[in-house]
């Protein structure tokens, strides 16, 4: 195999015609042999984590979202209801949430009513 680094200190794949696949995902393995072409050793670059934050105060979900950003993206929702809604459609499109923070008092459904509804979902 052969590997560039392109952009962001991330390592991708060389294909025929010389674009890197696009998938930033570097396993062991596949550092181990960088490092033996190469005599570098390259850290594992992981995707990005999918996160979903439930928090119906201003302030505080942008400061979860500005401390969880360099992790993944986050998406932001206000209440119960809505938290429902977008993890039931991340689970019927096979891409779950990594990671959901969960305010327990939200507005229209409370944290341990979606929690339960999330637990239920996965199932």
């Amino acid at each position: 195999m052969e590997f560039e680094e392109l952009r962001a200190n991330k390592v991708y794949e060389k294909t025929e015609g010389g674009k890197g696949v696009e998938d930033p995902v570097i396993t062991e393995q596949a550092s181990a042999e960088i490092e033996q072409q190469t005599g570098e050793k390259k850290l594992i670059a992981r995707k990005p984590l999918k996160i979903l934050i439930v928090e119906d105060d201003f302030v505080t979900r942008h400061l979860e979202a500005s401390l969880l950003s360099e992790f993944g993206i986050c998406e932001i929702v206000v209440d119960g209801k809505e938290a429902v809604s977008s993890f039931e459609s991340r689970m019927i499109e096979n891409d779950p949430y990594n990671l959901i923070i969960l305010d327990i008092m939200v507005p229209f459904m409370d944290g341990h009513e979606v929690l339960n509804r999330a637990v239920k979902e996965d199932n």
